[in-house]
């Protein structure tokens, strides 16, 4: 008898640096995401997300509340997120993505489930890069993922080292 094992190296999330607060540009790439999404995902309710064009960047912010839950007689802080526009499997972690706008940097952060958005099948990240948005991911910025990962990242790049509009932790562009 013959047993195999398969390890799935998609874990729990990415946290991604978008230099964008443009409402139209923000919407186009969690469009993309979101197509992305919902051509890999069996799971029904994570299927035919859309993102609307809203009118600011702070729209798409993410409201996150923490709500004490009391599980086997102890408490935890439970995030509730309130408006979360898209969602992607995410392991044992969140499956709402997380939006945080960061007007000082010009940009946004979003934490992604990455269990359905690693493959690409839709050209999610040319089509990002084809807008010649400047993006940091948490595992080239480990203060990104610091500061901001709800979860593993488990290694994961998604962006090419030679894409001109990648930057590295210590804010430089990989060249």
């Amino acid at each position: 008898m013959k047993i195999e094992y398969s390890l799935n190296p998609n874990c729990s999330e990415a946290v991604f640096r978008f230099y964008t607060l443009e409402p139209e540009k923000i919407q186009k790439v969690l469009q993309a995401l979101a197509d992305e999404i919902n051509a890999n995902t069996g799971y029904e309710p994570h299927k035919g997300q859309e993102i609307p064009l809203l009118d600011s960047a702070e729209e798409y912010q993410t409201k996150v509340t923490k709500v004490p839950e009391r599980i086997s007689g102890m408490t935890f802080n439970v995030r509730k997120y309130e408006n979360a526009l898209l969602s992607c499997c995410a392991g044992l972690g969140d499956n709402e993505c997380q939006v945080t706008v960061e007007k000082k940097n010009g940009a946004f952060v979003l934490n992604i489930g990455n269990n359905d958005i690693c493959d690409d099948n839709t050209k999610w990240i040319e089509k990002v890069m084809e807008m010649g948005i400047k993006v940091e991911e948490a595992e080239r910025s480990p203060s990104l993922a610091q500061k901001y990962a709800r979860d593993c990242t488990c290694g994961i790049t998604f962006f090419p080292q030679n894409y001109p509009g990648l930057i590295t932790e210590d804010g430089k562009k990989n060249l």
